[in-house]
Order: structure tokens, then C-alpha cells, then sequence
């Protein structure tokens, strides 16, 4: 029948503080790891303080539901997100060399949905969501900095897993795969601010 609803999302925008503080508006900073699934410029651009023709950057963030109790975390009015399966996690790293950057990013999250029985508000099944997505990137800069352009592949999947009642092991119901190709520029003129 037709007689259900599935709510998939990504969740709240997880990641550094300063992608959280500025709430995930990063594609005009496009700098470093953060910068790459939004930009993949970012991967070639220089911050500032970068004065070596090597540099690197690493980048790396778990959350789990001990540190988002008592919040809203899933937007459904119910401040006791109480799904302990739930995990999220992003990792990365970019090196430049010279004018040339290359970088991958991965954020990956898992959580539960369950079923409920209405009658006797009784777990009947679990769905088990894994989101992946990650971004390989390169870049170059031209003019110390002034116009740097980017280009990535990225690559996600989700994947739905069901486990009914006592089934041991659960059950792939969907998977869906696919990836694109990133294009990416940041004009930065040195005489602007």
C-alpha cells in the first residue's frame, strides 16, 4: 500500500565551527578542506598566512548524540533526539604545491528510523539510513592568488536497510549511487578587501 511516509534527510549542516558559525554559507570563503564539496577551487586557495610553497591542511569531526541532547538536532519540534545510532562524521585533506592544490573530502552519516505499530505503539521494523558523499578535488592559481579555478568529482551514495522485527541480519531494501563533476573559480583581486 501507500499508507506510509519516509523522511530522508541530510540533517543539520555538520562540520567546523566557522561553516556552522557562518550556517554553511561557505562558497564565498572557499578556503580549505571545508571549501571543497561546495567549491573545488578552495583546494588552490592560499590563506593569508600560507608563505612556503608546501602546505597541507587535515580536517576531521565526529558527532554523536551524547553531544546534540537537549536540541532540536532533527528539526521536529521534540528536543530529545534519542536515536543513538545516529552517527556523523567528516574527514579530509589537501595539500598545495606551489600554484597546485589537490584535496578529498568524505561525510558520511547514519541514523534509524522506526515503525510504529498505532495500535499498540510498538516497534515493528527498523530502517537503517547511511549516507556517503565525497569530493576529490584539484586546483590551480593564477596570479599569486587572483583567480584560481577548480575542478572535483564527487561521489555519494545512500543506502536503506531494513530489519523486521527479530531478523538478525538486515536487509537492503534501496541503494542509490551516483557522482559529478565539480566545476569551481574564485576571483580575489588583490587591491579589494
Amino acid at each position: 500500500t501507500s499508507d506510509y511516509t519516509i523522511d530522508l534527510h541530510q540533517g543539520p549542516i555538520t562540520g567546523s565551527s566557522r561553516v556552522i558559525g557562518l550556517a554553511g554559507t561557505i562558497a564565498p570563503i572557499t578556503e580549505g578542506v571545508d571549501g571543497f564539496a561546495v567549491n573545488p577551487a578552495s583546494v588552490a586557495m592560499r590563506v593569508p598566512w600560507s608563505r612556503s610553497w608546501v602546505d597541507g591542511e587535515l580536517d576531521f569531526g565526529v558527532t554523536r548524540p551524547s553531544s546534540i541532547t537537549r536540541s532540536d538536532f532533527d528539526n521536529n519540534g521534540d528536543d530529545g533526539f534519542a536515536n543513538n545510532a545516529a552517527a556523523f562524521m567528516n574527514a579530509g585533506a589537501g595539500i598545495q604545491l606551489g600554484a597546485w592544490g589537490v584535496g578529498l573530502r568524505v561525510d558520511m552519516g547514519q541514523y534509524r528510523v522506526q515503525a510504529r505499530d498505532p495500535a499498540t505503539s510498538v516497534t515493528t521494523s527498523e530502517l537503517s539510513v547511511s549516507l556517503m558523499r565525497s569530493n576529490v578535488v584539484a586546483g590551480y592559481s593564477f596570479g599569486h592568488g587572483e583567480l584560481v579555478l577548480g575542478f572535483g568529482i564527487a561521489i555519494s551514495s545512500v543506502e536503506l536497510d531494513l530489519s523486521a522485527g527479530n531478523a538478525s541480519e538486515p536487509e537492503l531494501e534501496a541503494g542509490v549511487e551516483g557522482f559529478a563533476m565539480q566545476l569551481g573559480a574564485v576571483w580575489a583581486p588583490h587591491h579589494l578587501p
